[in-house]
């Protein structure tokens, strides 16, 4: 084997190795191990652009750029860097050196991730403003978001943790972190903390759904059922507590009350959204019991990318 494919698939090696570093926001891990792949083989223009996102996850800005354009003179499409450098070259990229400027540039380049649907460097760039100023609870929730989905539910929580801590964080933060609490298992949690907010969302039919999901997750199935009527009380199309209402009818035998609630719910909204199959505890293989919605407007809104701005 010729020296220069022996170092070339070195290279290839350590990339790979960085590349799952990165996935798991190892980054001076990654950082590390490009490096060594650089010098293995420095026209490998994939490990010039993940280094430059490492960077600028680790907000070293210049350090990034350079990265980026090399990456660009590489052979190859590197989507990521002509996303970073349009950005840092353009009229209104923020030009100061203080630390508020700093935050600006990283705000203004998550903002840029996010539009191209990179949630993971989005991620990366929000985390870095961290090094520079506190963050809000805007930015929590937002992180929180990205890094749930990104499939990191333990930092994800972290962050919603100090969303909530914040003295104006709104009610809708913690329909948020309950999703991700119900989704960890963590039913007892999720529970606790919607009705925490539950005199600020009493109106809200998404919450009384939620809050019936986890009851029902728990085995209170007439807690759960009274909540889904809530839900359907304060609107009546509002389909996934309709068709959780009449999915319990159904569940208790009433086919002939449930038949037509769960035609209307279908009749609403034909999509029914499955967040997971789920069991009650001490429930037999009989059969796994559907939850069929978890749904948050907030969380709907954010996949869409439709925030105003990088702090939520």
């Amino acid at each position: 084997m010729a020296e220069d494919e022996r170092k070339h698939i070195v290279a290839v090696r350590e990339l790979g190795k960085a590349e799952d570093l990165y996935q798991d926001l190892s980054l001076e891990e990654a950082r590390v191990s490009l490096k060594a792949a650089l010098r293995s083989d420095p026209y490998l223009g994939r490990a010039w652009e993940l280094l430059g996102l490492v960077e600028m996850g680790l907000g070293d800005l210049d350090a990034s750029e350079a990265c980026m354009e090399e990456a660009r003179n590489r052979k190859g499409h590197h989507p990521d860097s002509a996303a970073f450098l349009s950005t840092v070259h353009a009229d209104n990229w923020p030009k100061g050196a203080d630390r508020t400027e700093q935050v600006a540039r990283l705000a203004v380049l998550g903002q840029v991730f996010m539009a191209q649907g990179n949630q993971l460097a989005a991620a990366t760039c929000f985390i870095a403003v961290e090094r520079y100023t506190e963050l809000d609870w805007k930015l929590c929730s937002l992180l929180g978001f990205l890094l749930r989905e990104t499939g990191h539910p333990e930092l994800s929580l972290a962050y919603y943790e100090k969303a909530i801590s914040k003295d104006d964080a709104p009610p809708e933060v913690y329909l948020d972190m309950a999703v991700l609490l119900f989704g960890a298992g963590r039913f007892e949690d999720a529970e606790r903390t919607l009705l925490s907010v539950k005199g600020s969302l009493k109106d809200v039919p998404q919450f009384w759904n939620n809050l019936g999901t986890v009851q029902e997750s728990l085995g209170n199935l007439d807690e759960a059922f009274s909540s889904y009527e809530k839900a359907v009380s304060i609107d009546e199309r509002y389909y996934p507590a309709l068709y959780s209402v009449g999915r319990v009818l159904q569940k208790r035998g009433r086919m002939e009350e449930a038949r037509p609630i769960l035609q209307k719910a279908l009749d609403i909204e034909a999509k029914v959204f499955d967040l997971k199959d789920m069991r009650k505890r001490g429930e037999s293989d009989e059969g796994p019991l559907r939850v069929k919605e978890i749904f948050d407007a907030s969380l709907q809104k954010k996949a869409k990318g439709q925030h105003r701005s990088g702090t939520g």
